[in-house]
């Protein structure tokens, strides 16, 4: 092929992907400056409410809360392993046992994490004052608790993809505790002994591959609670906003408005 039929067809190709590239380029810096103005909307008409009064006037609104949580005690059961206990929540975590490599481990075997294995139980009403909390909001008090991204569960109700997005936001510090299990065997067949429930030994891989889980308890937190969430008449749920799918925050003891926005940003 002639050099220039070369450099035609070189500059036919790349004018259109220069372009289409600064095309996202702007797209993305639009975008971060629409949040921005979002954000500094919100540090504006944010109000801070009384949680043990709801005054309509601030339907829609995002609110600040301060307050402590309460909520309806229960028994959280997993079918799984018919575990039944009571307590704010219950964490299951699991482990695999076998050699990682490529975890950057040597060839000794150890516990490693299984992130199929793990769920989280929730109550199925949490409240701040008179304030009930969208399941996200609950999310978000327990998530430093966990410090996972777990599959999570709320009444019984799967959370969807994006409530899961906001278990990586910070919340409020709860106590976890160990809950020890019985000896025997549970309704999945794995046998219990001391911390763990664990899965049959495979025979022919020297243990390798062989599982156990872990229940932990979370107790509900006593120190106040800071919440930064939008007013829909008795509950607090995620606020819209333009370059996210929701807004919510949460932290643990009281934080000023001013302090919460400028730990967000």
């Amino acid at each position: 092929m002639p050099t220039s039929d070369l450099r035609d067809m070189l500059c036919s190709y790349s004018i259109p992907l220069f372009a289409f590239g600064g095309l996202i380029l702007l797209s993305s810096w639009v975008g971060r400056g629409e949040d921005d103005r979002w954000l500094e909307e919100q540090t504006a008409a944010v109000v801070s409410v009384d949680p043990a009064r709801i005054d309509p006037a601030h339907d829609g609104r995002l609110v600040h809360v301060v307050g402590r949580l309460s909520h309806t005690p229960e028994a959280h059961t997993d079918p799984w392993s018919g575990l039944t206990h009571g307590g704010f929540a219950i964490l299951r975590r699991g482990e695999e046992y076998g050699v990682w490599p490529a975890d950057g481990g040597s060839h000794t075997p150890y516990w490693r994490p299984v992130g199929s294995l793990t769920a989280v139980w929730l109550p199925a009403e949490v409240r701040v004052g008179a304030f009930t909390l969208d399941p996200v909001l609950v999310s978000l008090v327990v998530g430093d608790a966990t410090g996972i991204a777990p599959q999570k569960y709320v009444g019984g109700q799967e959370f969807t993809p994006a409530e899961r997005m906001a278990n990586q936001l910070k919340g409020a510090v709860a106590r976890l505790t160990v809950i020890p299990m019985p000896a025997g065997k549970a309704a999945s067949g794995w046998e219990g002994g001391g911390e763990w429930l664990y899965s049959p030994v495979p025979t022919d891989r020297m243990g390798y591959g062989q599982r156990r889980v872990q229940y932990l308890r979370l107790d509900l937190p006593t120190d106040t609670v800071t919440l930064l969430a939008r007013q829909s008449e008795d509950r607090l749920e995620p606020m819209p906003r333009p370059q996210a799918p929701t807004f919510a925050d949460s932290w643990s003891g009281e934080v000023g408005v001013s302090d919460a926005f400028a730990d967000i940003r």
